[in-house]
Formats: structure tokens, sequence, C-alpha cells
């Protein structure tokens, strides 16, 4: 019996303390209270008045604290008694009261008697109220006696709190205390914008640009939210300033762009350059979602900012998987950022309690990270400045290269003029050769006609002189006069023979600029025309077979110099070799894409060790029989350069061939 009683009491004094109102007791002279138990209510609703929120059920809680997106009006309540013999005149100080839209402090004495104070941050600001970042509210609590404070909190997004309670000396201290810790981490984010801003201006280099930004836009967010703007400026945020909120959407942004330039995705790394764009494009969605609400924004920026953390850290580690080291240092200083960010997130979100260093842990992670990204923007500068100066190397080497090559074509130009020269002078010297072969083949040609016009002079002469015409009779006269006539057109038509040879060879002389459509068996037939009388003197038997059927472009006169060179060569190799029956065959024909006239004889060929050698300007086989070295030269310039055909020899059948190959080509650049 006695421990069911004992029980039932001790669950009766349970529900009792649970449900009591929490007590904060004033027993000292100095008050000075940074935090206390309290409860809170949340207005789902918005729109309760104080008769019904003050019927509701509480629940405790700690006077510094966080209830996340969903408590946007929260009301607050705790009960303090003053144990003290002495009238105390306290002050109750929300100490982050500038991010707040509107707030009141109702206070409750034991007779029921209410009194209130209210600001509205959203509308005109009460400076008797807002003190810097912090909204005060003075109330007096006689000695022995209790009051009830209720604190309305309305908040723009996200809903904390940090209530304090102190006498007016220690309120005193409290405003005057500087917050040194924020100055000096704002003044290196500073520090590191100057100096970047500065190397920068210097290099233009676009990865100093997307830093600044970066630091920029974190700084202006934490400059709000460290609450240096309301403390040394009292600005608070209003319809018409609350959109600088919107700054924090803006670092994320920033931190990609910095991303994908110092890793040049691009061009680099395209899946995570399509990963980093879907972070730009959705934080530049929720801005513009910022601009219409602001509230729904900053609701919908966790989410985004998880998006972040995920597809960050994601890229990032993808970059270093696929052999960029950098991407390492970045992953370190990224992975501080997001830690620290998460964690403020979360307390933002209720999830874990409120202390200064969750309260400041994002700008914590951007001081570290800001710091790594210091010493990787340095890293890739530095090897930006190597690649810089490696293009320049190869611009100067380019350039050096380039006078070179100047030099060397100037040389090439001096030198080609002078082979060229050179080969006018062979190919003048090969023509003063053929003129002199050419001035012995018409005395061979001439020799006959020139002998048969002399005889039938001296026939004339013999019988004028022995009278054997009678000039004295008409019949005498007549039979004179026949017999000049006969003579006479015997001459002529030797003097015709005579005429045409000189024509034949002054044609061949003739400098030729432009091409003729024409059969090579004309060329051949013209050729030996000019040659037979030697061919013949030396009993040299030719036998054609020209088959070929189709006209091409020929500098005729050119091709019947090669002729006439191979047919001079194969003359006198006949007589040094000593050889009897001498036949010459030339043969024309078609294959495909080429005619080709080929020359054979059977003079016993060239030696195998010189064969290569007969197409080398200057080089005989005849200087001790004044041979110049220079006809076959000729022949091989004549047929690969100037009609793009070829010219080539070879021992055959005890003799040797040489094979003119001219290409399908109906016009020829002289």
């Amino acid at each position: 019996m006695y421990r069911i009683f004992y029980l039932i009491f001790t669950l009766f004094a349970f529900t009792v303390s649970i449900s009591a109102v929490p007590l904060v007791t004033l027993n000292s002279e100095n008050t000075n209270i940074d935090n206390f138990e309290l409860e809170y209510f949340v207005d789902k609703n918005q729109s309760m008045l104080f008769d019904e929120v003050k019927e509701k059920n509480f629940h405790k809680i700690n006077s510094q604290s966080s209830l996340g997106k969903k408590a946007i009006i929260t009301w607050l309540r705790f009960n303090i008694v003053n144990d003290t013999k002495e009238d105390k005149k306290l002050l109750l100080h929300n100490k982050i009261s500038y991010l707040s839209k509107e707030m009141e402090f109702i206070e409750i004495d034991d007779n029921g008697t209410c009194q209130k104070y209210k600001v509205t941050l959203s509308k005109e600001i009460n400076m008797e109220i807002m003190h810097g970042t912090d909204a005060i509210f003075p109330f007096s609590l006689k000695a022995h006696s209790k009051k009830t404070i209720y604190i309305k909190n309305k908040m723009l997004d996200y809903q904390y709190f940090n209530i304090a309670l102190y006498d007016e000396k220690a309120s005193d201290e409290r405003m005057k205390k500087k917050q040194t810790y924020y100055l000096l981490i704002l003044g290196m984010l500073i520090a590191l914008i100057v100096y970047h801003s500065i190397l920068y201006v210097v290099t233009t280099y676009k990865e100093y640009l997307y830093y600044i930004l970066y630091l920029s836009s974190a700084f202006l967010w934490e400059i709000q939210l460290s609450g240096i703007l309301a403390s040394e400026y009292n600005f608070y945020y209003t319809p018409n300033t609350e959109y600088i909120l919107l700054i924090v959407l803006f670092v994320p942004i920033f931190l990609v762009l910095f991303t994908q330039k110092i890793f040049n995705t691009k061009d680099k790394y395209l899946k995570e350059e399509r990963i980093l764009n879907s972070i730009i494009w959705l934080f530049i969605l929720n801005i513009i979602i910022g601009v219409f609400n602001i509230s729904w924004a900053l609701n919908i920026a966790s989410y985004t900012y998880m998006y972040l953390f995920i597809a960050l850290i994601l890229s990032t580690y993808f970059i270093y998987r696929k052999g960029n080291p950098l991407a390492l240092i970045f992953l370190i200083g990224n992975g501080f950022f997001l830690l620290f960010t998460l964690i403020n997130l979360l307390f933002f979100l209720g999830a874990i309690p409120y202390n200064w260093f969750t309260y400041n842990s994002a700008l914590i992670g951007i001081i570290i990270e800001s710091l790594v990204l210091a010493l990787v923007i340095l890293y890739r500068i530095r090897l930006l400045q190597k690649s810089e100066i490696e293009k320049i190397k190869i611009i100067v080497q380019k350039e050096e290269l380039k006078k070179a090559n100047e030099i060397l074509q100037s040389k090439i130009d001096i030198a080609v003029k002078e082979i060229k020269r050179k080969e006018k002078q062979l190919q003048q010297q090969s023509r003063l050769a053929q003129m002199g072969e050419a001035i012995n083949m018409i005395a061979h040609q001439w020799s006959q006609p020139l002998g048969a016009v002399s005889a039938v002079v001296m026939g004339i002469h013999s019988k004028i002189a022995l009278n054997k015409f009678n000039l004295a009779s008409s019949k005498g006269q007549k039979e004179c006069t026949d017999y000049l006539d006969n003579k006479l057109y015997i001459i002529d038509e030797y003097v015709s023979a005579m005429s045409e040879t000189i024509n034949d060879f002054k044609n061949f002389f003739k400098k030729q600029d432009k091409t003729e459509c024409l059969s090579v068996n004309l060329v051949v037939e013209k050729a030996l025309s000019m040659i037979s009388i030697s061919l013949n003197k030396h009993n040299i038997k030719v036998t054609c077979k020209l088959k070929s059927q189709k006209e091409i472009a020929l500098f005729n006169n050119e091709v019947i110099q090669v002729i006439l060179n191979i047919l001079q060569n194969s003359s006198e190799a006949f007589i040094d070799n000593k050889i009897k029956e001498r036949i010459v065959l030339i043969y024309t024909y078609d294959i495909s894409d080429e005619v080709i006239i080929a020359i054979h004889d059977n003079a016993g060929g060239i030696p195998e060790n010189i064969i290569e050698n007969i197409f080398d300007p200057y080089y005989s086989t005849k200087m001790d029989k004044n041979g110049t070295g220079i006809g076959l030269y000729m022949s091989k310039i004549i047929m690969e350069d100037h009609h793009k055909g070829e010219l080539s020899v070879k021992n055959k059948n005890n003799g040797v061939t040489f094979m003119l190959k001219f290409p399908l080509l109906k016009e020829l650049l002289s």
C-alpha cells in the first residue's frame, strides 16, 4: 500500500514538473544570464492572438535555439522570480533580432497586469527597442515577486533566437563589446579580395575574376549574417532591402564558375561540365523565384545547397579519378566549405543545437576554403605562366625558324636561278652540239645532190665546149634548149631536196613556246628523215613498228632532239664496238594512260657499272672523242621536266633499250 502511494505521488510530481512553466530565479545582486531554459509554441496559422496562444501547450527549449523553417512565428515563454531583497531593473536581449521581421514582448505580473512592447522591422523601426543586432526590452521586477514573460518572434524564413537576461551594467558591457572575431575574419576576406583583384588587373586571368566574385559574394553574405551591418549602420531587413539576402545564392554560382575555369572542364571534362552547369542553372532559377517571393527562395535554398554539396564533391572526385592531382587539393578545400556549410544548414533547420560554432560554421568554412583555393589558384596560375612561357619560347622558335626559312628560301631561290642558268647554258651547249651534228648531217645530206648538180653542170659545159649543138639551125637551137631545160629541171630537183633539208633543220632549231597535239609516230618519222643519210652511211638498218594511235601535247622539236641523241649514240656505239650487222628497232604503242616510244639497238649495251650515270651532266664515255656529256642529260630534262614523262634505259638482248613514256596530256606548260 505504501509503495502504491509513493508511485502515485512520484507520477504526480513528474507531471507537475513537466507542465510547469520554466522558472528563472534571480538570487544575486548582478544579473547576467546568457543561457537558460524556456518553452516555445509555434503558431502554424500565423494568425493567433495572445489570449489564444497562452492557453496552448508549450514545449521546453533552450534560450539559444533554432526551430527550422516551419516555425516562422514562434512564441517563447518563461517565468522569472526575484528572490533578492531589492527591486530589479532588467533588460531582455534578443541578440539576433536584426534578422527578425517582427517581435513582441509581453510581461504579466502576479496581479495579472499586462504590459507590451512591439517592434516591426518590416515597417517603422523603433530605435528605442533596436540597438544594433539586439532588440532590448526593459522591465522591472520587485523584490520577492514573479512575472511571466512572453516573446513573439516572427522570422523571414528560418526560426532561430538567442535570448539573454541582463541588468543595466551587463547590458552596457554587451553593447560595448565589439565583434572582434567577425571583424578579423571579414578582414581576411577583404585582404584576399584586394590582393587577387590586383593580380587580375595585372594578368587578366579569369580564374582570379571568378575567385574575386566568389569572395565578394561570400563577404556580403557573412557581413549580413554576422550582424555588422546592423551593429555599425543600423541596417535591418525591410520589404525594400530583404532582397539582399539573395546574395547567399550567388556564392555557389561563382564557386562553380571558378571550378570550371580552374579545371578547364569545357574542353577536358565534358561530363563534369554538364553537372557543374546544372548547379549554376538551379541557383539561377532559385534567384528568379526570390525576385518574386524571397521567403520561398530561402526555403528552397536548403535543397539547392544540398544538391550543390553532392554535385560539386562528385564532380571534383571524378576529375581527380581522371588523373588531375590539383583536384585533390580542391576536394579538400571544398570539403571544408561543404562540411561547415552543412553544419550551418543543419543549425538553421533546427537539427543541431545553437552555439557560436554552429551559427558561424559557414563563415569558418568559407575562410578555410578561401585559403585552400588561394593555394589552388596559385598553383594553377603557375602552370598557366609556365604554359605561357612555353608558348613564348615556341613563338620565338617559330620566328627564328621563319627567319632561317626566309634565309634558306633566299639561298634556294639563288640556287634555283643558278641551276636554271646552268641548265639554260647546258641546253645551249646541247643545242650547239646538236648544231654541229646537224651541220655534219647536212653535209652528208648535200654531198650526193651537190655531186649530181656538179656532174650536170660539167655535162652542160662539155656539150657547149665541144659544140654538140648546131646553134645556127633552128633544130640545133631546139635540141640545145630541150637539153638545158632537162638538166635545169634535174638541178632544180636536187636544189629543192637540199632546201627541204635546210628547212627541216631550221625548224628543228627554232625555239618552241607552245605544244602541238600530234602523234608520236610523226615525230619519229621526222627524226629519221633528218638522220637517215647518216644512218645509211654507217649501214645501220632501222625497222619501225609505229602502232600508237593517240595524239598528245608535245614540244615536237625537243622530242626530235631526244630521238636524235639516242640514235646518234647508237650509231657511235656500232662503230666503237665494230658491230657488223647493225639494227635499230623503233616501237610506238599506247598503254592505259601513257604513250610509249621504245628505241632498241644491238650495239652491245652499256656497261652495268656506268649505266646509272649516263643521264648525269657532263658524264660521257666519249671524252677522248670530244663527247660533251650533256646530250642524254638534256634528254632527261626534256622528258621529265618539259613533258612530265619519263626517260629510262636498260640493257637487253645484247644491246640497249631506251623507253620514252609520255602522259596523256592535251596541254603542257613551256
